[in-house]
């Protein structure tokens, strides 16, 4: 009977101990984030919108960029930036700035051409590359990513990627001069990474 108690209590403490290491293991597999979890939700949805919608200027695709343009103006107005810990002025320029990706959102859905669809694009690239850096977001590595030619092959432009690698939605695959040969025409000029700091 003593020899049973004993074996059953190893055996409960050796299963204790594997579960306590299972969980210091998977606590290091990710930085905790310092955002509540619906605001990450919300803004990893955005960015995702976003992403479509660079990838439809990617390929010169209007309507579908219009289409996408439309998502995202709805889909940055739920970014809830009241519930974070940052200071009220960071509170207030974070409105100001969803404001402004909500209202080039919109003009990118209505531009009548995909030229003027880029420059509403561009000054919303920059609204949301200061969202990101004003609200510390911390759910993902955003890369800013800079064509030297975006417009008139001489005006610089900027946009954000989830990833390292450029995908040009100024000139695309579809350029009337280049085709898809300024397709990686760029480079990574900085990324927002608060994970790490």
């Amino acid at each position: 009977m003593r020899l049973l108690i004993t074996s059953t209590l190893f055996i409960a403490l050796f299963a204790c101990n594997n579960s306590e290491k299972k969980a210091e293991n998977t606590s290091t597999e990710k930085p905790k984030s310092i955002n509540t979890s619906s605001y990450n939700s919300q803004m990893d949805s955005a960015l995702y919108i976003y992403n479509q919608l660079q990838s439809n200027l990617v390929n010169w695709d209007s309507a579908q960029a219009a289409l996408s343009a439309e998502k995202l103006a709805i889909a940055i107005t739920k970014v809830n930036t009241d519930s974070l810990t940052i200071a009220d002025s960071a509170k207030s320029s974070a409105t100001q700035l969803k404001n402004t990706i909500e209202a080039e959102a919109k003009a990118v859905a209505l531009e009548p051409t995909l030229t003027e669809k880029r420059r509403s694009f561009f000054t919303l690239s920059e609204a949301f590359y200061s969202l990101l850096k004003t609200t510390k977001y911390d759910n993902a590595v955003v890369y800013r990513m800079e064509c030297p030619m975006a417009f008139n092959d001489e005006e610089t432009a900027n946009w954000l990627s989830l990833v390292d690698e450029v995908n040009n939605p100024y000139l695309g695959t579809k350029h009337p001069t280049y085709k898809s040969g300024m397709l990686h025409c760029g480079s990574t000029v900085d990324s927002i990474n608060f994970s790490k700091k």
